[in-house]
């Protein structure tokens, strides 16, 4: 992609997060992005349809780079091994961690938790792997890893909202003892 491409949806997306701080997803409109920005509205149709496929597009991007990192650890997932993954991930919400409370916020999109955790559940598969000879009933299995996900991403916005002031290895190592050492 071109580099001002890249810089200019960069100041759009900027924008949002910073409106989001005062703002509902519902009541931001392009004007407002784009005169805070001071761009033109042609600008942000450029890149855009509206503001509600700028915030899909965003929340899209968010999920394919969460993917990429489950992916790339894919091995290491299915040998029960989920530090890097985790890791890894919390080091790509403390860099977008503006990005991430804005979504999190009252004032961000409740679909995109939906969409995280849809996304999260891919670790699911593997959490699985490791509790299936803890959970006495396979038919709860599912909601285990919901359990699971959703403590996880609660942790995870907590840790965004106290501005990911823990180290990172400390919050997965101590979120990964809990839920490994939960007894079913």
């Amino acid at each position: 992609m071109d580099r001002r491409i890249k810089k200019t949806k960069q100041l759009l997306k900027n924008t949002l997060v910073s409106l989001m701080e005062s703002h509902s997803i519902l009541k931001i409109s392009v004007t407002m992005i784009t005169e805070k920005a001071d761009l033109s509205r042609g600008t942000f149709y450029f890149h855009y349809l509206d503001i509600f496929d700028m915030i899909d597009k965003i929340e899209d991007e968010i999920i394919n780079d969460i993917k990429k990192i489950i992916e790339k650890y894919r091995l290491d997932l299915i040998n029960n091994d989920y530090t890097k993954t985790l890791l890894e991930i919390a080091d790509y919400v403390k860099t977008n961690k503006n990005l991430f409370r804005a979504f999190f916020s009252d004032n961000g999109d409740i679909a995109f938790m939906t969409k995280l955790k849809n996304e999260m559940m891919k670790l699911n598969y593997y959490l699985e792997g490791q509790h299936k000879d803890k959970i006495s009933d396979k038919s709860i299995q599912y909601e285990i890893g919901n359990f699971i996900i959703y403590g996880g991403i609660g942790l995870f916005k907590d840790w965004i909202y106290n501005d990911c002031s823990l180290d990172p290895e400390y919050v997965i190592t101590e979120m990964f003892n809990f839920f490994t050492n939960i007894r079913i």
